[in-house]
């Protein structure tokens, strides 16, 4: 996964309104937060 994918997997979570996602392979493992009252 290279930077503009994860960028894109940000934008997206923000945008779904979702508090956290996890994402895991057997290359890497991403965990994504957001604060809570984020716009």
């Amino acid at each position: 996964m290279d930077s503009k994918e994860i960028q894109a997997l940000i934008k997206f979570v923000v945008k779904s309104g979702a508090q956290e996602v996890s994402l895991e392979t057997e290359e890497f493992k991403i965990n994504i937060k957001t604060a809570s009252g984020a716009l």
